[in-house]
């Protein structure tokens, strides 16, 4: 599963990204995490399997899903908290959810 996590300034999605592919490798999970900034959208959802935004930039999710959609790939806003906390789990377990949408 390839999952991409798009940001502005990306420390603190860096952070996030490198617990959740921790947490993916103790689950025993085959997953490519990656952290990638928002201008990128468009380009690289052509290999991913869900998209993730960083909360500070949630009023782009309704630009990203006309460009997502017709690729077939999810994409949502992390739940702030989730962020902040870098809950690195809780955000896993909602790409996962997409991903079986």
């Amino acid at each position: 599963m390839k999952i991409k996590v798009f940001c502005i300034g990306g420390i603190s999605t860096s952070r996030l990204v490198t617990k959740m592919q921790e947490v993916a490798s103790t689950r025993g999970m085959d997953a490519e995490i990656g952290s990638f900034p928002e201008t990128t959208f468009d380009t690289e959802t052509n290999d991913c399997d869900v998209a993730l935004f960083a909360p500070q930039i949630h009023f782009l999710l309704e630009k990203a899903q006309l460009i997502s959609d017709p690729k077939g790939v999810p994409c949502a806003v992390i739940d702030r908290q989730d962020y902040e906390n870098i809950d690195a789990e809780a955000v896993l377990d909602v790409a996962l959810t997409l991903a079986k949408k």
